[in-house]
């Protein structure tokens, strides 16, 4: 009886393949997407982007970013122009509204990215006639998003790691079809995702270069693939030359990139043991150059559908091996490698014919996935919590009929424009402390450096009422009221 409906179950689940893709492909989205929606704009880098949006009623430009710390990255945040395209208003400026408006909109990017990712693995079976399995489908799905901070990312409009992943996929989707098909729409999808990649974050570059270059060396009868190769191997080194020119040399700010060091080896072994999937994917690096390098001195051919993954790998590889070299050890800056790591894991996993090795394949991406359930955990909390308490002090803006900011001397121009912006869009009535008369449950806002002057002052007439942490107001800032009126 148990045996025969183990078989029975075995064989609607085997029949209804799709229909397990398609819904826990669903059920993936809609949790995302619920955490997304219960996000709020935090007191930090959005306001970069939102306040020309809101304030100055016009598109968001160059990035800011290009004048200062070298950085050059002028399209980070432009696709937020795609809101005024499509006429959105914004003349409701509420904080309520913000929020809905952006994270509407962040879903949609989440919701894009599936559907790419989804893309490229059923074109890898299609193009290279292998039948899909269920199980490494799904493993090899998820593993784009098995990076400690990527809650924090999907939650967080001031991190363009999700963009950059649409992207990605989408100049993956479209290389990968042009390789196989030649159809002139895939070249031009394929060299505008490229370009705006390479605009998105400099070490792009690198993977876009090492995957242009080794196609074109690996391909050279294949003129029409050439050509785009050719395109966005100039447009790297376009890119290189304008990054040189306008924040390389002109900066005159503390150079991140220019005076970096190689990275510390104990935070290595460190990132090593914490993103195991970027561990896999340098050490598959490894092998496959040797097993290269073995061919080419054999004079034995390589399958050219190989190289196209192979390529695929070292862009992961060379991303990763970037970031190590600048000494960025946060985990978001290498989700693009897992992206670039995907379609090559799952292109060699569906060509392993033992069902027992795909079996222990299997169990280990559940022991994975095991594994990182700690790091989302913990990453969850900690984002749940912060958004709760930004949530809560928002409220306490909200309802006080008065809000002073104490210590205007504290904070410089930049921060005062973004303070009064912030919490003007919740209670009209902020101002600056100018010794008024305060009157009870008013409320008084300060960061951390001011707190001790703040009690001198007022003694045992203010309250702490919330608090929450922030890069924009150094460490945190908290929100005091009132308890008794002057006299």
């Amino acid at each position: 009886m148990n045996k025969d409906l183990f078989f029975k179950t075995f064989k609607f689940f085997k029949e209804k393949s799709k229909f397990i893709i398609y819904f826990c492909l669903i059920i993936f989205g809609v949790v995302l997407s619920k955490y997304i929606l219960n996000s709020v704009i935090l007191y930090e880098d959005e306001i970069d982007f939102l306040v020309p949006y809101f304030i100055e009623k016009k598109y968001i430009g160059i990035s800011n970013r290009v004048w200062e710390y070298s950085r050059f990255l002028p399209f980070q945040f432009i696709d937020y122009n795609i809101l005024l395209l499509l006429h959105i208003p914004y003349n409701n400026t509420s904080l309520a509204s913000i929020n809905n408006l952006f994270f509407s909109y962040q879903v949609v990017k989440l919701w894009i990215v599936i559907l790419l990712e989804f893309l490229i693995l059923k074109d890898i079976c299609k193009f290279n006639k292998l039948k899909l399995n269920n199980l490494i489908f799904l493993f090899c799905f998820a593993i784009c998003f098995c990076n400690d901070m990527m809650l924090g990312v999907l939650g967080c409009l001031r991190y363009a790691e999700l963009t950059m992943m649409l992207f990605i996929f989408l100049f993956i989707f479209a290389y990968q079809r042009y390789y196989f098909t030649k159809k002139a729409k895939y070249f031009i999808i394929s060299l505008i995702s490229s370009v705006y990649l390479l605009y998105m974050k400099e070490v792009l570059f690198i993977p876009l270069g090492v995957i242009s270059g080794i196609n074109f060396l690996f391909n050279k009868k294949n003129k029409c693939f050439n050509l785009l190769n050719i395109a966005i191997i100039a447009n790297c080194i376009l890119f290189l030359c304008l990054y040189f020119i306008f924040a390389y040399n002109s900066s005159q700010h503390y150079l991140i990139y220019k005076e970096m060091q190689f990275g510390n080896l104990n935070n290595f072994y460190f990132f090593l043991h914490k993103e195991i999937f970027i561990t896999i994917s340098l050490i598959l690096g490894f092998f496959v150059l040797f097993k290269m390098i073995y061919y080419c001195s054999e004079k034995i051919s390589i399958d050219k559908k190989l190289i196209l993954y192979y390529s695929f790998l070292y862009a992961s590889f060379f991303h990763t091996i970037a970031y190590f070299i600048l000494n960025l050890g946060l985990s978001y800056y290498y989700i693009p490698s897992l992206v670039f790591f995907v379609p090559v894991i799952f292109y060699f996993l569906m060509n392993i014919k033992r069902k027992s090795f795909k079996l222990i394949i299997c169990l280990f991406f559940i022991y994975m996935f095991n594994h990182y359930t700690m790091f989302f955990q913990s990453n969850y909390n900690f984002n749940v919590k912060r958004i709760e308490r930004t949530k809560a002090f928002n409220f306490e803006v909200y309802k006080s009929k008065n809000v002073y900011i104490f210590n205007p001397s504290h904070w410089n121009e930049r921060i005062f424009n973004k303070i009064i912006f912030c919490l003007k869009l919740i209670n009209q009535n902020v101002k600056w402390y100018t010794d008024e008369k305060l009157t009870k449950d008013d409320l008084i806002i300060s960061p951390d450096g001011d707190w001790e002057n703040l009690y001198k002052k007022f003694k045992d007439r203010i309250e702490c009422v919330e608090e929450f942490n922030s890069t924009l107001f150094f460490d945190s800032i908290r929100a005091f009221k009132i308890t008794k009126s002057d006299i």
